[in-house]
């Protein structure tokens, strides 16, 4: 989501400066910042007005942007004709301040629910990702947002947790987000890939998930004697 976040601070941000810099000739800038840029440049620190204008409004954008997904994914009843799609959201890692405000926006509407009476939502399943170094200790430079998730635990089920340093994923590549360890849920965590890309779960999940009854089986096997 960083670009996007980008990308959205340079629109409010140029609306800033048009609206609080009034008669600024900003084509002498060109080259100085673009829609790629840091929120945290110095560029845009160097106007003191436009930035806090524009870091308030992408922070309500970024806010009103996790409310909408929320509501939708509780209220599109697409999956099998009736049902809720069910998804999962894995976060926690980044520590961009772009990514950092996206992962504070998913855990604030988490904790204030849904709609007028503030219900706890069935979907998306949150599962926050835990790594040393990045937000499992205090001094971590996510570890704000683990203390937010916790609470966000508290309060609404969700999110669940995942330990990305686990033996199992020995050998990811901190610098690759592709390579962290992810679950899809209570169920299934996204393992290594067994067609050459090896260790990249990003855009991979279930094809046939299996629940075994066990007590169906159990009466099937006493016919069967």
């Amino acid at each position: 989501m960083v670009p996007y976040v980008r990308k959205s601070f340079f629109k409010h941000f140029n609306d800033g400066i048009e609206f609080l810099y009034e008669g600024l000739d900003m084509s002498k800038y060109d080259g100085c910042y673009s829609k790629e840029t840091s929120i945290e440049d110095d560029f845009y620190k160097s106007f003191p007005k436009a930035y806090k204008y524009a870091i308030k409004m992408t922070i309500r954008e970024t806010h009103q942007a996790a409310e909408g997904l929320y509501h939708n994914l509780n209220t599109l009843q697409s999956r099998s004709g009736n049902q809720l799609p069910f998804t999962s959201i894995n976060y926690g890692t980044c520590t961009l301040p772009e990514g950092r405000m996206v992962t504070k926006a998913l855990l604030d509407v988490s904790i204030e629910g849904l709609g007028k009476l503030h219900k706890t939502s069935i979907f998306p399943c949150g599962i926050f990702q835990c790594m040393k170094g990045v937000n499992r200790e205090p001094g971590d430079p996510n570890y704000d947002l683990f203390k937010l998730a916790l609470r966000s635990t508290a309060t609404r089920l969700y999110p669940n947790y995942a330990n990305v340093d686990w033996s199992g994923n020995a050998g990811y590549d901190i610098n690759d987000p592709r390579t962290y360890f992810s679950t899809m849920g209570c169920r299934t965590a996204n393992g290594y890939d067994i067609n050459g890309f090896g260790q990249l779960k990003d855009g991979r999940g279930n094809i046939c998930p299996v629940t075994i009854i066990l007590p169906t089986l159990a009466m099937m096997a006493k016919e069967e004697c």
